[in-house]
């Protein structure tokens, strides 16, 4: 066994022995960009004893890949467990990217229903749709989550524009569809994600007018959830893919 491979399994070992440990590492290592400006830095010969520090540049390298390699594994791991509990569809005739979404969110299981419904693209990209059945005549084009102590988010005003915020006709019944995508929703889907242990009340707004409200159920929740730490999972292996890339 090479050097690396055993350095790689040591550190694999060592992550699923103490994953939580390994979870803030993971969450310091990219929220500082990695320690590619400390490795540059240890790999400038020193003039006093320039085989020392060349050794130390190479052993500090080859650990900065056993840990990206590492993060890969562990990342590409919990992402495939996930997947195994969603469903995934792709049409493609007009779709880049297939989607993943809970099997409760099945277009069978929310017909006739309004809720929040959560799915996450191959890439990662994570939205959510605000599904407001028989209520579509409502002009509402915004959302707000709160707590039961009025700790709230609320997303920005969506134009009635036939792609984001839209209505849809069918035996008189008029559904209001909005679209939001992870990062342009106004924190909304971090706060239910955050406080998803708590009861959790969704309003669909329009002209600051509440058109309809309701608690956020558990399978709701549950769907959320799953979608949420597959999008972190998926984005997690592409910026680790990207950093092994430049090492290469």
């Amino acid at each position: 066994m090479t050097s690396h491979k055993k350095n790689l399994k040591k550190v694999n070992d060592n992550l699923l022995k103490h994953y939580p440990i390994f979870l803030l590492s993971l969450f310091l290592f990219f929220a500082c960009g990695g320690s590619e400006e400390k490795t540059k830095k240890e790999s400038e010969p020193a003039e006093e004893h320039p085989e020392t520090s060349e050794e130390n540049a190479l052993k500090t390298e080859e650990f900065s890949l056993d840990f990206l390699d590492s993060l890969l594994i562990v990342n590409t791991r919990q992402a495939d467990n996930l997947k195994k509990t969603l469903l995934f569809t792709k049409n493609a005739e007009y779709q880049t990217f297939g989607f993943y979404y809970d099997k409760n969110q099945s277009p069978e299981r929310i017909a006739g229903k309004s809720l929040l419904k959560f799915d996450v693209d191959e890439t990662g990209v994570m939205s959510v749709a605000a599904i407001g059945y028989g209520i579509g005549k409502k002009k509402f084009n915004s959302l707000k989550v709160e707590t039961e102590n009025n700790i709230y988010a609320e997303t920005p005003a969506l134009p009635e524009d036939g792609g984001n915020n839209y209505v849809s006709e069918l035996n008189g019944v008029h559904t209001r569809i909005l679209n939001y995508t992870h990062g342009k929703d106004g924190g909304f889907i971090d706060f239910i994600y955050i406080y998803k242990d708590r009861p959790l009340k969704i309003s669909y707004i329009g002209a600051d007018v509440v058109c309809y409200s309701f608690t956020l159920t558990k399978n709701e929740k549950e769907a959320l959830t799953k979608v949420y730490e597959l999008s972190n999972a998926l984005l997690n292996i592409k910026d680790i893919n990207d950093k092994i890339n430049k090492k290469d």
